[in-house]
């Protein structure tokens, strides 16, 4: 009627976007009606981008997650929610609100820890909701050098010391990082000593420098250990307490070139001192003394040094015949 013609119902298609009809009569007349078909309600959340694989411990990624309705036509103005689930880190914002293409985004810094680390995006009653993304960390590059292991707290001067020092590279975060080859040199860093040993190691695959043979030869007394990689950060050790070594030398410490009557003992009783290659005195050792010449005798011959490394004989009697008499503690 008045040349309408109309068709009974037309359905778009499931896709987003322009449909087109075309109306056509005998003799050629045609005429094109066009539709946009918008997006239904939101159905559905997926992952667009930014799940899996590795990353270094501190940096950023980019997350995209995608709302669709029933036919996966992309919903616009949805607002979903992030939130760090595991490993730290933090994100740029708490929400984002989806695109004209249904994307919603976030960027992702990493925490410091190596690891497993996760966030969480949620859209409230849709299918798939909440989605996680995850990563796996790694160490940054090495920075510092750590000490896993204490050199001995206890230690003698010149003899190795009984508890070798272990150190780890590691990253700003604390993260131990595998890395061969890194040269560490130990040296003293407090008090007056000479080190010895086998000062400068290499790390093993692991990033480990482990120490075999280190010994401080000095002065009795309180020292700590300095250690030192190009590039990195040092590490200073916990107080070593240096007693004195082995026993290296003895001298006369008093009782020498006495007179007295042939047969008699003499005033004082002679003594030496032991001590070590640093001249530290030596406490423990059982000095033996003897009648060298002259003849005589000693008491209690056998004598052990005391704190001040020295030992008393006790006593020393002249032999009968006057002149040069000697006793040896060898």
């Amino acid at each position: 009627c008045n040349g309408i013609g109309r068709v009974g119902s037309w359905t778009l298609g499931t896709t987003a976007g322009p449909n087109s009809l075309t109306a056509s009569v005998e003799g050629g007349l045609s005429v094109t009606i066009n539709a946009t078909g918008i997006p239904g309600a939101a159905a559905s959340i997926s992952k667009q981008s930014g799940d899996g694989g590795t990353a270094v411990v501190a940096t950023t990624r980019a997350l995209e997650a995608k709302v669709v309705d029933a036919n996966g036509n992309g919903v616009a103005g949805v607002t979903v929610s992030w939130a760090v689930a595991t490993g730290g880190g933090s994100l740029s914002a708490p929400t984002s609100v989806t695109d004209g293409s249904g994307v919603a985004s976030v960027v992702w810094t990493f925490g410091g820890t190596a690891g497993a680390q996760s966030v969480t995006a949620t859209a409230t009653g849709l299918t798939g909701s909440p989605l996680t993304f995850s990563a796996s960390t790694t160490p940054a590059a090495a920075s510092q050098l750590a000490i896993t292991t204490q050199p001995s707290a206890a230690a003698q001067s010149g003899i190795a010391f009984p508890q070798q020092p272990v150190l780890q590279l590691r990253d700003a975060f604390g993260n131990a990082v595998a890395q061969a080859g890194v040269a560490v040199t130990a040296a003293i860093a407090s008090g007056t000593g000479t080190l010895g040993g086998t000062a400068t190691v290499n790390t093993d695959a692991s990033g480990v420098a482990t120490f075999t043979d280190l010994s401080i030869g000095g002065t009795v007394g309180a020292y700590t250990l300095g250690f030192s990689a190009t590039g990195l950060t040092g590490a200073t050790s916990g107080t070593i307490n240096l007693a004195a070594g082995a026993p290296a030398n003895m001298a006369v410490n008093a009782g020498d070139a006495q007179t007295a009557t042939a047969g008699s003992a003499v005033a004082t009783a002679p003594s030496v001192r032991v001590t070590d290659a640093s001249g530290n005195p030596v406490s423990g050792v059982a000095v033996t003394f003897a009648v060298a010449t002259g003849g005589g005798s000693v008491a209690g011959a056998t004598q052990t040094t005391h704190a001040a490394g020295i030992a008393t004989v006790g006593g020393w009697t002249l032999g009968t015949a006057a002149g040069a008499n000697t006793p040896s503690a060898p």
